[in-house]
């Protein structure tokens, strides 16, 4: 029955579409054989598991509150295509990317940037406030902590990049047709793990208890407490890895005015403006099957 069931939706989808099929762990086996066999295991992206709000604490082994969604594409190559498929904005996002691109319209200082930044959150944060008050419900830390912009009004930063990707100055933004790019610090200390012995040896490459010197004051900044996430230079036999000394050669380094503050990296928000979803779009079907 099952089978039936997938095998008729994958006529009527679209080459770019994709199928997420809710199941319990009971059937879980069977749906993905019958998954395997009309999309083919190729088509398989992926299997999401999601926690049900409650569980039976009565149970003498495990108590199980989860299920599965398995997401299987029509054609794997034609989903993958589409960058937003499986992912949508941040709430807020899309209003500060328009903002952004209003601006840039007439290249203003970054102050000014930054100014209309401040404004837009203000004005949510006000909206947000009186839709809370409006239910009849009390603004407290716990209503505050459920405004959907939360994760936006970090970034808060702002600063001109060519279409390379590369630093430009307000000054000069106009002529080198740069655009805004706004940014958060993301705090660069290593997981408080355990971490592998060349992290603490300074004659080691690996070594991430280093103090880079500051671009202004030259003196020390401090490391992080749990050292740095990334070694200071680029190790030649291990090239994708990210060091200190390239990301500071690329400006993504956020400096503090003084050698006192540990130095951060700057996190773009059209580069992590997405949140994985479950979401389907036009060109998707979702299937519940229980």
């Amino acid at each position: 029955m099952i089978r039936d069931r997938v095998a008729a939706c994958h006529p009527i989808m679209s080459e770019d579409g994709a199928i997420f099929v809710s199941i319990d762990k009971v059937e879980r086996g069977a749906v993905q054989y019958a998954l395997d066999d009309v999309f083919g295991d190729d088509n398989n992206i992926e299997e999401l598991i999601w926690t049900q709000a409650t569980s039976n604490g009565q149970l003498p082994n495990y108590s199980t509150n989860h299920e599965y969604v398995e997401v299987y594409a029509k054609r794997r190559d034609s989903v993958e295509a589409d960058k937003a498929m499986f992912r949508e904005p941040k709430p807020g996002c899309s209003e500060v990317l328009e903002l952004v691109a209003k601006l840039n319209l007439n290249f203003p200082s970054v102050d000014e940037i930054e100014r209309e930044l401040k404004s837009l959150y203000s004005n949510h944060r006000a909206d947000y406030k009186r839709s809370v008050e409006e239910r009849g419900m009390p603004w407290d830390a716990e209503a505050q902590r459920q405004d959907s912009w939360k994760g936006i009004y970090p970034y808060n930063n702002a600063e001109y990049r060519d279409a390379g990707g590369r630093l430009v100055s307000e000054q000069d933004a106009r002529a080198k047709d740069a655009k805004i790019w706004v940014w958060q610090e993301i705090p660069t200390g290593a997981p408080a793990s355990k971490q592998s012995p060349s992290t603490k040896d300074s004659a080691d490459p690996n070594y991430r208890y280093y103090r880079p010197t500051h671009p202004v004051t030259g003196k020390e900044c401090p490391c992080p407490q749990t050292g740095w996430k990334f070694p200071f230079k680029d190790i030649p036999d291990k090239p994708d890895r990210r060091s200190f000394c390239s990301l500071d050669a690329e400006d993504k380094i956020a400096w503090g005015k003084d050698e006192t503050k540990v130095p951060r990296t700057k996190g773009f928000l059209h580069e992590v403006e997405t949140n994985i979803s479950t979401s389907f779009f036009m060109s998707t079907i979702m299937v519940r099957l229980s």
